[in-house]
């Protein structure tokens, strides 16, 4: 979900002290999100939802998210060396699904988008009907929409 109170009260002070990587919980899909410079460059803080739970919610496709994952069970793996972050996600049989990098320099902060060649899974098999047909076609509008931008 889009958690508009908790980014609206605390996204001006993560971008004031520098946080790079917040992680959340809870949300029964998997979505990651870059704020984006006025270019729509990929920028700090980088917002990721995950969870292991076997329930599911049908995904609410926004355009400020870079990635979504449904229908699987996530984990992540955050390293630091030097001046680079790097978040893994992997699917429950231990598969990479997600990689991004984050790398401090003396012009700022350069994300690298590892995942651009790894497939998103955006199935929703219990979802049937008119509601399925209507979740199928966003899938497929923002898909065209997000790979233009990349």
């Amino acid at each position: 979900m889009n958690n508009l109170t908790v980014r609206w009260m605390f996204d001006s002070l993560f971008r004031e002290y520098g946080v790079d990587l917040v992680l959340q919980g809870h949300e029964h899909n998997y979505a990651r999100m870059t704020n984006k410079t006025d270019d729509g460059k990929m920028t700090t803080p980088l917002y990721l939802v995950s969870h292991a739970s076997p329930k599911e919610y049908r995904l609410w496709i926004s355009d400020r998210y870079d990635r979504y994952g449904t229908n699987h069970r996530f984990y992540q793996t955050v390293n630091v060396e030097g001046d680079t972050l790097r978040m893994r996600a992997f699917l429950e049989n231990d598969s990479l699904y997600d990689d991004v990098s984050l790398i401090k320099t003396k012009a700022g902060i350069e994300v690298i988008d590892g995942a651009k060649n790894i497939p998103e899974i955006l199935d929703i098999p219990w979802l049937t009907g008119k509601k399925a047909k209507a979740y199928e076609q966003k899938v497929t509008e923002w898909r065209k929409r997000h790979s233009s931008v990349q």
